[in-house]
């Protein structure tokens, strides 16, 4: 799990293969993916876009854009993933 720079949001994920993000005023979902095959094993948001990017047990990688919550791209292991730094 990880929250949002602004702390505003939380994303988590698990088993199911899903990805959901959370308001953490309301403590209600906002959005919710499915895109890995498999596990969620490690979330992270971008400090700067406010991006999310979870990372899957087959070596998948997905980033969101977290202020429309839309899919943004999907990423195979061993990809050149970003030249931004994650917190």
């Amino acid at each position: 799990m990880a929250f949002s720079v602004d702390e505003k949001r939380l994303a988590t994920g698990g088993e199911d293969a899903f990805v959901r993000v959370w308001g953490t005023r309301t403590a209600r979902a906002v959005a919710e993916f499915y895109g890995h095959a498999g596990e969620v094993i490690a979330i992270a948001f971008d400090k700067e876009e406010e991006d999310a990017m979870t990372a899957g047990s087959y070596g998948i990688v997905h980033t969101y854009r977290c202020d429309a919550c839309v899919p943004k791209a999907e990423l195979m292991a061993n990809s050149v993933l970003s030249r931004k730094k994650l917190y």
